[in-house]
């Protein structure tokens, strides 16, 4: 009789324990549920991934970044970096991007990594033709980055003579300073960018 009350007791205890991990099951599934649903939703926006615009960018193909804006990318993607794409495509050279991306309602004024600027990386590169592109689009020719440069200053202090030009006919002012108080004259002259110095004596 003892042995048969135990055995109830133990059944009874069990039941119990069973009622109270059937709500931990479905509340473990739900977890896991939710968890895999969050993963899943993630993958679809392309969270951690770059977009077919960045792609694009990043490859210098067009194509790519046309694919990209048929399925809904915005033409001011940006990268992992944080560079909107007309950043990557302008320092990279890649004209036939840049006017693409202009085409598409791009802002040329948009700042990407460290203040960086289209007009800007463009100038430092000496992509003289890009300048052009941009300055035409409406980019701001006096519109500072890191360090307060200008991207005249930045032209003028890696020796790109064209780029320096093109930004003087479209209104670059030539005095402004950087943080050290440099204009880009000053850095032509101690750059020995001799040419550069000689165009930028004749419009003080």
């Amino acid at each position: 009789m003892l042995d048969k009350d135990v055995m109830t007791m133990q059944l009874g205890n069990l039941k119990n324990i069973r009622n109270v991990f059937q709500p931990l099951r479905a509340c473990g599934f739900w977890v896991c549920f939710t968890l895999s649903t969050v993963s899943s939703d993630a993958n679809a926006q392309g969270f951690g991934k770059e977009s077919d615009m960045v792609k694009g960018a990043k490859n210098n193909s067009v194509g790519i970044m046309e694919r990209g804006f048929i399925e809904g990318n915005s033409p001011n993607s940006r990268s992992r970096e944080g560079d909107p794409v007309i950043i990557i495509v302008a320092e990279n050279g890649y004209e036939l991007g840049v006017r693409y991306l202009i085409s598409r309602g791009a802002r040329v004024n948009d700042r990407g990594l460290n203040s960086r600027t289209p007009l800007g990386v463009a100038a430092a590169a000496g992509h003289a033709a890009i300048v052009g592109h941009l300055l035409k689009a409406g980019a701001d020719p006096d519109k500072t980055g890191l360090r307060r440069e200008v991207p005249l200053i930045r032209a003028a202090r890696n020796g790109h003579l064209e780029a320096v030009k093109v930004l003087i006919e479209n209104g670059a002012y030539p005095d402004d300073t950087d943080l050290t108080g440099r204009t880009a004259l000053d850095w032509a002259r101690e750059q020995r960018h001799r040419k550069i110095v000689s165009y930028l004596e004749t419009q003080e």
